[in-house]
């Protein structure tokens, strides 16, 4: 489940001269950048960025762009070592010498709703600081950053990925995303963390481990939609009740998503819409989309520890 990767290498372990031709050779150069301390070369291949120096080698992308050419699927921990062993006999290069300065690991799941409904009841875990967006929540505490996005909305806005958004076009994706920096790797290896840790599968153990407990930080909105109902009034009672079976269907966004699909008049579906937009909105506080998404986590977590048995 490793998707961003980035790593560094010392020149003590690269010939500056013969790095540079077999970059030229099997990549598209970008640009060369001047600094008082010299100039870097930057290289791209397929998604990954490579920038060399007098000095080193810095190497940032997405694993699973490089095995895939799109980041939705998900790596399983054999086929990391394909991705991994692809970059080592592609350019010759001892990489297993460089160190890891950021591992996002991350899983894309196919959810029954609107990716959106389910990032409403995420909160900040304690100590984090929220960003929050119309499709994306980002939590950050120092060196690790927890991300709940909806994949196919990014793919949506961003022009490199028309084909991949043109193919995933209508799926509800939420990808979950908990990002390791090089401080979170020393308590997980002991020590400076270099390239054939992630070969490891104790590592890799550690860093599912580290995805999985972060996602149990996040509090969940899930007070039970009954202590929602009013009872003041009949008047008041009904709407409650209202709001909230219009909730339990995945919410207004829902509906109004399924109005673009049913043939109807012009004017009944403006009608339909702006009563639709008229409703008080409920609080997004729905057991029933934490189950789903608890579930769905946990089957991802699951899925890939019991992968790592059989190399273990």
């Amino acid at each position: 489940m490793i998707d961003t990767l980035e790593f560094s290498l010392y020149n003590t372990y690269y010939d500056y001269n013969s790095i540079k031709q077999i970059f030229e050779g099997k990549m598209q150069f970008k640009v060369n950048s001047t600094y008082p301390n010299g100039s870097a070369l930057t290289f791209n291949y397929k998604n990954y960025s490579f920038t060399l120096t007098q000095h080193h080698l810095i190497a940032k992308g997405s694993l699973t762009k490089l095995y895939y050419d799109d980041n939705l699927q998900n790596l399983n921990f054999s086929q990391v070592q394909e991705a991994l062993t692809e970059f080592e006999t592609l350019f010759g290069i001892p990489f297993d010498k460089a160190i890891v300065t950021r591992v996002d690991i991350a899983s894309s799941m196919l959810m029954d709703q609107l990716p959106k409904l389910y990032i409403d009841i995420l909160q900040a875990p304690s100590g984090f600081e929220a960003d929050n967006k119309r499709t994306t929540k980002t939590f950050k505490h120092h060196a690790t950053v927890i991300c709940i996005y909806d994949k196919v909305e990014q793919l949506r806005i961003d022009r490199y990925q028309r084909a991949a958004y043109n193919k995933f076009k209508g799926h509800n994706i939420l990808k979950y995303e908990y990002r390791c920096k090089s401080y979170t790797f020393r308590t997980l290896s002991d020590g400076i963390t270099t390239f054939d840790c992630l070969y490891s599968p104790q590592f890799y153990k550690a860093l599912l481990k580290e995805w999985y407990e972060g996602y149990k930080l996040i509090p969940k909105l899930t007070l039970p939609y009954a202590s929602q109902l009013n009872y003041t009034s009949l008047s008041a009672f009904k709407e409650s009740l209202l709001k909230i079976g219009i909730n339990t269907i995945g919410g207004i966004e829902v509906l109004m998503g399924g109005l673009k699909h049913i043939k109807m008049p012009k004017f009944v579906r403006g009608a339909i819409k702006r009563y639709l937009e008229s409703l008080p909105k409920l609080k997004p506080l729905s057991p029933i989309l934490q189950k789903e998404l608890d579930d769905k986590i946990d089957f991802a977590y699951e899925s890939a520890m019991l992968e790592l048995q059989d190399t273990l």
